[in-house]
């Protein structure tokens, strides 16, 4: 489009200076010619004028190749043609000016158009590459849990077999009335509900509703197990059994969770120091017996 409107330009400014001369005298064949010329400029200009959508330069240049149509002349006096002469040139450059300026705008707008294709498909890559990259991130994070969740199963699986085949002593074991547990929860329910069953057991029992209270209690007495839940207002099961640890107090531990906590929560749990987990709902048995070994485990190490 820049060669058509570059030859466009230079045709118009070729055939304006031919309509000055022609206000001289000349022979009849100038004239001829002339008309052949400005009708070529004129269609010329109009296809150029029609390819920038501007419909009133299309007509006025169309009206100039009428008038100039050397097929189908059109006899006026020197005079008039005169006129028409000056007023042709007139249009023909002010049309220069006019077409040159529209197309600067329309190339500018016909390169943003070109750029914004490219800039919203390298935009979409980058959108795709991410989301690959985090749907990568969640497979690799699901595998890993599902992995845990099948070893933490088959540990489960395991520590079950030992609680049946290692029935532990009731009242009738003189050393367990002196074993002191320290039950810890912030659900009033629950603690009695554990102390009772630990209770039938013969083991000496204390409640607390919260860690900072069973805290309390562990500097003023010593206890030979502890059993905590993990969801507990102010400082949570996790946090207090790492601060057990850091504390230097190697009392064993059992985690009681409950239906909101999760495998890695548990896991969390067990790297801190915990000795042990049960999740909710158990047997009241099951309890004793995980008790039994763990206690049992302690005095032997």
């Amino acid at each position: 489009m820049k060669t058509y409107f570059s030859l466009s330009v230079i045709a118009r400014l070729v055939a304006s200076v031919l309509l000055i001369w022609s206000l001289a005298r000349h022979p009849y064949g100038y004239y001829t010619l002339l008309r052949w010329v400005v009708c070529g400029v004129a269609v010329y200009s109009a296809f150029i004028s029609l390819s920038l959508e501007k419909m009133s330069w299309v007509w006025c240049l169309g009206i100039i190749a009428l008038f100039f149509n050397p097929l189908v002349p059109i006899h006026l006096d020197k005079g008039t043609w005169a006129i028409i002469d000056v007023i042709t040139a007139g249009i023909f450059i002010v049309s220069t000016f006019i077409i040159r300026s529209w197309d600067k705008p329309s190339k500018e707008l016909s390169a943003a158009t070109a750029d914004k294709p490219s800039k919203e498909l390298s935009e979409a890559r980058n959108e795709i590459e991410a989301l690959r990259k985090t749907v990568e991130e969640h497979q690799k994070q699901t595998f890993e849990i599902e992995q845990l969740r099948r070893d933490l199963a088959s540990s489960e699986k395991e520590i079950k077999v030992v609680n049946e085949n290692m029935p532990v002593k009731k009242n009738e074991d003189s050393d367990k009335t002196s074993k002191r547990i320290l039950v810890v929860d912030d659900d009033p329910l629950g603690v009695d509900v554990i102390i009772e069953w630990l209770d039938s057991a013969g083991y000496i029992c204390e409640g607390s509703l919260s860690a900072n209270e069973a805290l309390g209690k562990l500097q003023k007495r010593t206890f030979d197990l502890i059993t905590t839940g993990i969801f507990m207002p102010g400082m949570d099961g996790r946090e207090f059994i790492k601060t057990l640890r850091d504390r230097e107090i190697s009392t064993p531990v059992i985690v009681i969770t409950g239906g909101g906590a999760t495998i890695p929560i548990c896991v969390e749990a067990m790297k801190n120091g915990a000795n042990d987990f049960m999740a909710k709902p158990f047997e009241g048995q099951n309890l004793i017996n995980t008790v039994g070994r763990i206690l049992q485990i302690q005095s032997t190490s």
